[in-house]
């Protein structure tokens, strides 16, 4: 009877470790087709659990045997980034904390390549920890983000040729870091009694506000409030365009607002056109 329970127990194991195998194996497979680099690896051993074939292209990698090699995934992350690496990854305290950032890695070939990196942090059955990691190669998206910056720079400039004033303000951290000073030599962050850096619906609400301008556009409403702005940009608007008098300065004004994206900013740059002083 104990014969014939061992056996079937043994069958039983064996079969279970087939089904374990197979699984592994399809879990291979299935990771090697995936378009990402996936990287895992133990801590604080740091020896690699998962490096697929597009992790090892993406980073130069060699072979490597799981669970025995280690391999520096970020040994070739130029000392620009690492900085910020370091502080992203401190972000990962306790399993489950999920954090993303971008780096550059340097190739064998010399070259740079943009990574776009998310980084789990998780944990066995054990209590022991492991990081599991994304990449994305986001080196051809960020040369044609250059090249649109790079036009939109010289659009800008061009643009700005003849204006009273420009000024530009990052609205996802919302604040004016600079006086606004006219072509006239007017301060005008003096002139609206505010002290820089400003919060932009400050700025805003003192600039825009019904008693200093008058204006017959809709669109002051949007200019008037960072959160519309976002908004606005969100759903496609890039330019607006409007005209406004400022009665007490017999001034009348045509304003160009840019919105774009600078890496995971978004950007509002105002250009102001004296068009007459009445």
């Amino acid at each position: 009877m104990a014969d014939k329970i061992s056996g079937e127990f043994n069958k039983l194991n064996g079969e279970l470790l087939s089904i374990n195998d197979n699984l592994s194996k399809l879990t291979s497979e299935v990771i090697d087709l995936l378009g990402s680099g996936i990287v895992a690896y133990t801590l604080p051993e740091r020896k690699i659990l998962v490096l697929n074939q597009e992790a090892r292209r993406m980073l130069d990698a060699p072979e490597i045997e799981a669970g025995k090699s280690n391999f520096n995934v970020m040994g070739r992350v130029i000392q620009e980034d690492r900085e910020a690496v370091s502080i992203a990854v401190r972000k990962l305290k306790y399993p489950g904390d999920i954090t993303s950032f971008v780096f550059h890695n340097l190739k064998m070939d010399g070259s740079l390549a943009t990574f776009k990196c998310t980084t789990k942090l998780l944990s066995f059955a054990d209590g022991s920890r492991y990081i599991l990691s994304s990449l994305n190669d986001i080196t051809e998206q960020e040369a044609i983000e250059r090249r649109i910056e790079e036009e939109r720079m010289r659009y800008k400039a061009a643009l700005s040729i003849g204006s009273m004033a420009f000024i530009t303000i990052d609205l996802t951290d919302g604040m004016l870091n600079e006086p606004i000073i006219t072509k006239y030599g007017e301060d005008l962050t003096e002139e609206l009694g505010l002290e820089y850096p400003a919060f932009y619906d400050t700025v805003a609400r003192k600039m825009f506000n019904s008693v200093r301008i008058e204006t017959n556009s809709d669109k002051i409403g949007i200019i008037r409030s960072r959160r519309k702005l976002l908004a606005a940009y969100k759903e496609g608007t890039t330019v607006i365009d409007l005209d406004y008098t400022v009665p007490k300065q017999k001034r009348k004004v045509h304003l160009i607002v840019m919105l774009h994206k600078q890496q995971q900013n978004t950007i509002a740059s105002f250009i102001f056109y004296d068009l007459e002083k009445q």
